[in-house]
């Protein structure tokens, strides 16, 4: 649901169905591939109500089969429940949309919605658990999953309005350690034989776990506990509960296949893509396309690659054309998506190959086989084998002797987070701040989630390339971060109590919370501006760059830096180019000052 009609979407229209002539065939719904998308994000494209409800009367197989010339689309459609977009909108009100996420409605509210919308396989509505949240919320946010799966099976099989729906049903099942999934999975098992719903086709679906298994230093837990999940599974149902995990690809797909995952999805290709990262094959390693040459891309046998004209896609995605036709006769999206599709290839290719070493019953061996190809898996392949003797021996010949390695362990004090805090824990404009001192600039750049903002990986950057540049920048230039959640908070404030605890996302639809961050950032500079000549606010991704622009229209001192970004991307807060733009424009405005 990418817009009022299914021919839409920018991007994801040339991935889903509109390509050129020699690649189109290899768009997700014309192959007929099976495709996942979760319900609410129609959020993101800021549909109407009516326009949601064309979709829903027509359901989206049959809206895009009727208006996308020559499609016939008859794969099956994974509808998810939405509950990661619910993380960061508490409080949400969906009511003009009717839908409801009141306790005890919200999950009748979301199969319905799945049902209209013609969702073959649905996911449970549920709350995922981000890493280190407080114990109190966890268990909070657990309790409420559990009771959304149960009672979305006890629908599917009992209540009359949906006696002609019958999707396969996956339960969502959460735990950010071994324990407490296998807890959850017990516990749920326990629910299905009291409400003796245990009889209908279902499966596990486990949430919660892409933050971990982005970081490789916690691929251990990440295995460990699926395997809880998998093992907590009760012996009489092991045979016909297939297991799904949300947001796993790559290289780690027949990994997770061999401790017991069936199925998968994951939207890393385009997201990638949206940064210009080409995956490069057998590696998996990421380059930036702009970097590449045609020598690179000849190499990848994937379709995708083999019609790509990588000098007319990097002139198109370089060009500051924005909206129309590029020279080629192709809009940009067009170019993100030929990236994102060679991703996905790759993908497929893994799967592929992981489904015909299953069937030949040599899954182990593909496991080593990647392992000696890419080194950097060895260490997901020691684990494995750390229950596994016959793959332990098989490995052997990969793995360094534990006798002939160094390990250094440190303690790591917990930060604990919460989801719970409100933009009125902290709001600057009303606990009598002010600046110590006049400065000549003001600096606003845009919260991190590594807390304190100061110590984050983007903040830490730009210091140190301002300290390269303007070596006293700290006592000419006051920095202010913009929080998602609270708006301004000086560089003084960072390490209060609702600052350190809070994790909250600004996204481009909370448009609520936009327009609250930007009333307060006015608030702030027309309080303030008497402490400083400038005010300069550094941040590229889309949301917090429409905060900016909102209160530039209300408060015209403000510049908003860089000019021109080549996308709305937090990579390209790191760009050099635009990085430099800052620098110069720093300098210059000092250099009037002195």
């Amino acid at each position: 649901m990418t817009g009022t009609t299914a021919r839409g979407g920018a991007t994801w229209k040339y991935i889903l169905q509109a390509q050129d002539d020699k690649t189109i065939e290899h768009t997700l719904l014309r192959r007929n591939s099976p495709v996942l998308s979760q319900v609410l994000h129609f959020l993101d494209y800021r549909l109407s109500p009516n326009s949601l409800q064309t979709w829903r009367r027509e359901s989206i197989r049959r809206l895009y089969n009727k208006q996308v010339e020559n499609l016939n689309y008859q794969a099956p459609i994974f509808l998810d429940s939405g509950g990661f977009t619910l993380m960061w909108r508490a409080g949400l009100d969906l009511s003009r949309y009717d839908i409801s996420l009141d306790p005890g409605q919200e999950a009748r509210s979301i199969l319905q919605l799945q049902r209209d919308l013609g969702g073959d396989i649905v996911a449970t509505l549920d709350y995922p658990l981000p890493p280190n949240l407080q114990p109190s919320e966890v268990s909070q946010r657990t309790r409420r999953s559990l009771e959304n799966a149960v009672q979305a099976a006890k629908l599917l099989r009992n209540d009359t309005e949906f006696k002609d729906y019958d999707p396969f049903l996956y339960m969502a099942v959460h735990g950010l350690t071994p324990e407490t999934m296998a807890n959850y999975v017990q516990e749920l098992f326990k629910k299905i034989e009291e409400e003796k719903i245990g009889e209908s086709g279902f499966g596990l679906a486990i949430g919660s776990l892409v933050p971990m298994r982005k970081d490789p230093k916690k691929i251990g837990q990440v295995i460990n506990i699926i395997k809880a999940a998998v093992t907590a599974i009760p012996e009489t149902y092991k045979d016909r509960v297939p297991v799904h995990i949300f947001g796993a690809t790559g290289l780690l797909v027949p990994f997770l296949a061999y401790i017991g995952i069936d199925t998968f999805d994951s939207s890393t290709f385009a997201q990638e893509a949206r940064s210009l990262q080409y995956i490069l094959p057998h590696t998996f390693q990421r380059r930036n396309v702009m970097e590449m040459s045609s020598r690179d891309i000849a190499s990848c046998k994937c379709p995708i690659c083999q019609n790509m004209n990588l000098q007319e896609l990097q002139s198109s995605l370089a060009s500051e054309t924005v909206g129309k036709k590029q020279a080629s006769g192709h809009y940009k999206s067009k170019y993100y998506a030929d990236i994102a599709l060679h991703n996905l290839e790759l993908d497929l290719d893994v799967l592929k190959q992981t489904r015909e070493a299953i069937k030949e019953d040599n899954l182990d061996e593909y496991l080593l086989k990647i392992a000696k190809d890419v080194p950097r898996l060895q260490t997901t392949l020691e684990i494995l084998t750390m229950n596994d003797q016959q793959l332990k021996r098989k490995a052997s010949r990969f793995i360094q002797p534990a006798s002939q390695k160094q390990t250094i362990i440190r303690e790591v004090p917990v930060r604990y987070v919460s989801l719970s805090h409100t933009p009125d824990d902290f709001n600057i404009n009303d606990n009598g701040y002010n600046p110590s001192r006049k400065k000549p600039v003001l600096l606003i750049i845009p919260c991190s989630r590594e807390k304190p903002y100061s110590h984050s990986h983007s903040h830490k950057h730009l210091f140190a390339q301002l300290e390269k540049s303007i070596p006293d920048w700290e006592n000419q230039i006051d920095k202010v971060t913009l929080s998602g959640l609270y708006g301004p908070v000086p560089f003084a404030c960072e390490s209060a109590p609702a600052i350190m605890e809070y994790d909250f996302r600004l996204i481009t639809s909370n448009r609520q919370q936009i327009e609250l961050c930007a009333e307060r950032l006015v608030t702030f500079l027309r309080r303030h501006e008497s402490f400083y000549e400038h005010c300069i606010a550094y941040g590229t991704s889309n949301a917090y760059r429409l905060v900016f622009e909102q209160v530039a229209r209300q408060y015209s001192q403000l510049e908003i830096l860089p000019h021109k970004p080549k996308s709305r991307t937090l990579q390209e807060f790191f760009r050099a180019q635009n990085v430099m733009e800052l620098i110069e424009f720093l300098q210059t405005v000092l250099a009037q000052q002195s």
